[in-house]
């Protein structure tokens, strides 16, 4: 969970032991909630005489880029990807099957936009304006940690990202998305330590 990598980046930030950090990514991304509270944690924590290092593993999508990018630096693995700068979210309209199978619900709820959005009946206007006012706000926030993050502007990473592709090393590494290129191994020998432990 967010709030266990939180605990758990914490702790090793303050054990003497330790030189570096290192999450190991490998994830196709997932919802924004808790994501922009890590990822805003995470710079924070960065910066100081412990490097956090984002290993994509070897793949770090949508909010995993979104973590990763928070980080002191990112080094994906020479077969990885990473990227799908984008939000989104998805509405099912079964009104016509649920007609065709002769069913027709009825809502009985209090306030006006209680029941808006929900999926046995088309959406209107004014219900995908709200819907998609919030896709751009969560986008707009991942546009800008992820600037933040690697130290460029919002129109940087709008425009030279992908817009929600994903990218393979060697383009990360042209577009300015990761800084290196090297196995989970490699990142841990940097560091001393032994890239197979118990």
């Amino acid at each position: 969970s967010y709030a266990g990598i939180k605990k758990a980046l914490h702790k090793a930030i303050s054990n003497e032991d330790i030189k570096a950090v290192v999450l190991d990514i490998d994830s196709p991304g997932g919802t924004v909630t808790g994501t922009d509270e890590l990822a805003t944690e995470v710079r924070k924590l960065r910066g100081g005489e412990k490097p956090i290092i984002a290993q994509v593993n070897s793949l770090a999508a949508s909010a995993a880029y979104w973590i990763a990018a928070s980080t002191d630096e990112i080094v994906v693995t020479p077969s990885g990807r990473a990227g799908s700068i984008g939000v989104y979210t998805a509405h099912d309209d079964l009104s016509a099957a649920l007609e065709q199978r002769g069913i027709k619900r009825t809502y009985i709820s209090a306030g006006k936009h209680k029941v808006e959005g929900n999926e046995t009946e088309p959406m209107s206007k004014d219900t995908l304006d709200h819907v998609q006012d919030g896709v751009n706000r969560s986008y707009n926030r991942f546009l800008a940690a992820v600037a933040e993050g690697r130290g460029v502007t919002v129109s940087k990473v709008e425009d030279g990202y992908g817009q929600g592709r994903v990218f393979y090393a060697e383009a990360l590494m042209d577009r300015g998305m990761v800084d290196r290129v090297a196995t989970l191994d490699e990142t841990l020998a940097r560091y001393g330590a032994d890239a197979e432990p118990a």
